[in-house]
């Protein structure tokens, strides 16, 4: 597991990388040693060891690089590392990578050369591809025209267009942020769950974002992975907004607000709306559905329609619905 040393004594790093860490043995190795292999060499590896009690401690500190350091904590949630990493950082440009998730070789390269082709931006990101459970890939929505189409007038991409087609536009292992931004909008809120998505938002909200199509880093769908995205949105359809929604809203609240912040929370309180009927919850879907901002939108139409819709009719449509993507999927791999 060992690397060579590499020194950066007395020479202050381009970017800072902060890896939060709690019982990730299995995967902490793959993931700093994908960070050691990139092509741009100029940057530290701030691992923050959030209380792990396997051996994540003793992987993370057997690599023999100067740029690798390992910071101690009492557990706190990944919120509380990723502050702990910011404040340890050196770097003006500082990049995020889940200790479950690796990057691709360029993929620093490609940050770089996003910050240099959009200056003024202060977050940036590329696209994340996942590794499903059967070893197959699943690709990034995002392209080239998408992104054209999301342009602002000060050429930067419109992050709240964006999410609305592809949900991980911006993540924990693909985003880097100028320090200077957060020292204005705060560190990471201490949330058990979506704290990512709030923070995106709330920069985003006040900040140049710039995105690339280019997919280089790999999101690796695992059997915890897998649990906590349900235990996510088990959390989302009790509380039936997410923290960044709420966080929209109230900016939406103080008047003057841009039309893309209402499409955007309308796409999220559709997802609210169908994750709450799927499981049954007509009660909370019609809670949810009185929340859309008025709106002719097919999509929105159905949305706040549905759930007013006979119990029986809407759930025999659901069954029919998936057996029909069922069928799809069995005649496309014929």
């Amino acid at each position: 597991m060992a690397v060579k040393n590499h020194s950066m004594k007395n020479v202050a790093p381009d970017f800072s990388v902060v890896v939060p860490l709690y019982n990730k043995e299995q995967y902490i190795g793959r993931c700093i040693d994908s960070i050691l292999k990139q092509s741009v060499k100029s940057f530290e590896i701030i691992v923050v060891d959030d209380g792990s009690t396997d051996r994540s401690n003793f992987i993370a500190n057997s690599f023999n690089d100067d740029r690798v350091k390992v910071v101690h904590q009492k557990n706190g949630g990944v919120a509380a590392a990723r502050n702990k990493g910011i404040e340890e950082a050196s770097a003006k440009w500082i990049l995020f990578l889940d200790a479950d998730d690796e990057w691709l070789p360029n993929h620093i390269e490609e940050i770089g050369c996003i910050i240099r082709c959009n200056p003024g931006c202060s977050i940036v990101s590329t696209q994340i591809k996942q590794k499903l459970l059967d070893g197959t890939f699943k690709s990034s929505k995002i392209n080239k025209k998408i992104l054209d189409s999301a342009k602002t007038n000060k050429n930067f991409h419109n992050y709240f267009n964006l999410v609305t087609i592809e949900d991980s536009v911006v993540t924990s292992s693909t985003v880097a942020i100028h320090k200077k931004v957060i020292d204005e909008v705060g560190l990471f809120s201490l949330l058990t769950r979506g704290e990512d998505h709030e923070m995106w938002g709330r920069i985003c909200l006040l900040f140049g974002f710039a995105t690339s199509e280019k997919m280089t880093a790999i999101y690796h769908r695992n059997l915890e992975s897998v649990s906590y995205e349900k235990q996510s949105q088990n959390d989302v359809d009790r509380n039936l907004l997410t923290p960044s929604t709420l966080c929209v809203i109230r900016e939406i609240e103080k008047g003057g607000t841009p039309r893309f912040l209402k499409h955007y929370v309308n796409h999220k309180i559709s997802l609210s709306v169908k994750g709450a009927v799927y499981k049954d919850d007509f009660w909370g879907a019609r809670r949810a559905s009185r929340k859309f901002y008025f709106s002719l939108s097919p999509k929105v139409l159905f949305y706040h329609f549905l759930p007013w819709l006979p119990r029986r009719t809407v759930l025999r449509g659901l069954i029919m619905v998936k057996w029909l993507k069922k069928h799809c999927r069995t005649v496309s791999k014929n």
